[in-house]
C-alpha cells in the first residue's frame, strides 16, 4: 500500500480549462512550477490566495457568481497547491510536464518553450518582487545549474527553424530529455534544501 496521501480537488485538465476560461496570461505549466516557487521560497509568510491573484497580474478576473470564485479558488489553492506541497519530501520528487521527445521543427520549438516557461515560471515564484534572496548553499548550486539549463534550452528554442535541426533531431531531442531530468532533480533539491531552512528559522524564532 502506498503511503501518500490522496489529495482532492479537480484534475490538471480541468484546471487548464478554469484557466482558459478566465483568460488567465499564465499557461498551467507555468502555474505549476511558479506555485512551486513560492513553496520553495525562504519567506516566513507565503500567501497562496496573493499567489493566485499574481497570475493575473495582481487582480483577479471577472466572475459570473460566487460560486464561480469558489470553484477556481477551491481548484488552485486546496487543489493544485496542496498536491505540490507533497513535493517537499525526497519520497515524492516533482516533475515537469510530460512531453514527448521533438521529432520536428514544430514539436522542438514546444518543447523548449513549455522547458523555459516552466522554469522562469519556477524562479518568478521562488523570488517574488525580490532581485536577490539569500539561499542554502544547496539551493544556490541547484540554482545555478537550472540557469545553465535555461540557457540551453532559449538558445536551442532559436533553432526550431532551422533547416540543418532536422538532420541533427534524434540527437538534439536526447538532450532536451536529459536536460529535463537533471532540472527535475534540481527543483527537488531546491524545493528541500529552502523548506529545510525555513524550518530551521522558524524553530529559532521559536526559542527567542
Amino acid at each position: 500500500m502506498s503511503g501518500k496521501k490522496k489529495l482532492s480537488g479537480p484534475s490538471d485538465k480541468a484546471l487548464r480549462e478554469l484557466l482558459i476560461r478566465y483568460q488567465c496570461p499564465t499557461p498551467f505549466h507555468a502555474v505549476r512550477t511558479r506555485f512551486l516557487g513560492q513553496i520553495a521560497s525562504p519567506k516566513i509568510s507565503v500567501s497562496p490566495m496573493k499567489a493566485v491573484q499574481d497570475l493575473w497580474g495582481g487582480k483577479m478576473p471577472e466572475f459570473e457568481d460566487e460560486a464561480s470564485v469558489r470553484g477556481l479558488i477551491e481548484g488552485l489553492v486546496n487543489g493544485l497547491w496542496n498536491r505540490l506541497t507533497q513535493h517537499q519530501s525526497q519520497r515524492h520528487p516533482f516533475h515537469l510536464t510530460r512531453m514527448s521527445p521533438p521529432v520536428d521543427a514544430l514539436t522542438f520549438a514546444r518543447y523548449t518553450r513549455v522547458r523555459c516557461e516552466e522554469l522562469d515560471g519556477f524562479v518568478d515564484g521562488l523570488f517574488g518582487d525580490d532581485t536577490a534572496m539569500d539561499l542554502p548553499e544547496t539551493a544556490h548550486q541547484a540554482m545555478t545549474v537550472l540557469g545553465d539549463v535555461r540557457d540551453f534550452m532559449g538558445g536551442m528554442s532559436r533553432f526550431s527553424g532551422d533547416d540543418d535541426l532536422q538532420d541533427d533531431i534524434e540527437v538534439t531531442s536526447k538532450k532536451l530529455v536529459e536536460l529535463s531530468r537533471i532540472a527535475e532533480h534540481e527543483l527537488s533539491a531546491l524545493l528541500i534544501s529552502c523548506v529545510k531552512a525555513r524550518r530551521d528559522a522558524l524553530d529559532r524564532e521559536q526559542f527567542h
